[in-house]
């Protein structure tokens, strides 16, 4: 069953933190608001490094625009700590941890 990591909205928002210990994998998608995914709906995958700051590394998306490239999920394998980061929007979605 799917928990909500990044809540439905169009504000900037910043998931919570999900650690993963050596071999356990954490699957990552996008939620539509109620109104469907926006065009180019976007959420960084960020993971926090030995020094304590976050880096991205990857992302999620649903490129309807011009350029029409779509990742909406991922697997993110352990060990590490990460969270998701969605930037300010007009339409809202949200993200789930499987």
């Amino acid at each position: 069953m799917a928990t909500n990591i990044l809540p439905i909205g169009t504000a900037a928002a910043v998931s919570s933190t999900i650690s993963l210990v050596s071999g356990e994998i954490a699957n990552v998608f996008m939620i539509p608001g109620p109104a469907g995914f926006p065009n180019n709906a976007a959420v960084s995958i960020e993971i926090n490094t030995s020094a304590g700051t976050w880096v991205p590394v990857g992302g999620l998306s649903l490129g309807r625009g011009s350029i029409g490239i779509s990742l909406p999920g991922a697997s993110i394998n352990g060990p590490g700590t990460f969270r998701l980061r969605r930037d300010n929007v007009e339409v809202s979605f949200g993200a789930d941890l499987a």
